[in-house]
């Protein structure tokens, strides 16, 4: 009988514990578990003056400078993860760039303007 008891008490327990397991699986069903991605678009401006070169880095992606020679620069890297951070450098022969801005672009939707400046350096770590 001490035997039977065991048994019962040990299939009880593992029954117990499978039925728990499922429960939790099936409250997270509807939750999307799958992680969020990102991509960033850098911009810089000078309505007078030519901008000569631009450097950018985004954590988890190659950094590389640009040569410019221009009035506009435009770029979009990625894909990166939350708490990335996106670093834009602007060099100019004279003068300085009249707006720098980073948008971020979350799981393909579309760009939101996260920060902007003017001048040389603009840096934004993504938190959303």
């Amino acid at each position: 009988m001490k035997a039977f008891t065991k048994l019962f008490l040990v299939l009880f327990a593992v029954i117990t514990c499978l039925g728990c397991e499922k429960i939790e699986n099936d409250n997270n069903k509807g939750q999307n578990t799958q992680e969020d991605f990102y991509y960033v678009r850098f911009e810089a401006t000078s309505s007078y003056y030519y901008i000569y070169g631009v450097s950018i880095s985004l954590t988890g992606c190659e950094s590389f400078r640009t040569i410019v020679e221009g009035k506009t620069y435009s770029e979009i890297i990625g894909p990166a993860h939350k708490g990335a951070v996106a670093k834009m450098n602007v060099s100019m022969v004279s003068g300085s760039c009249d707006n720098t801005a980073i948008y971020v672009s979350k799981n393909n939707g579309p760009f939101a303007l996260k920060k902007q400046g003017s001048g040389y350096d603009l840096s934004y770590t993504i938190d959303f």
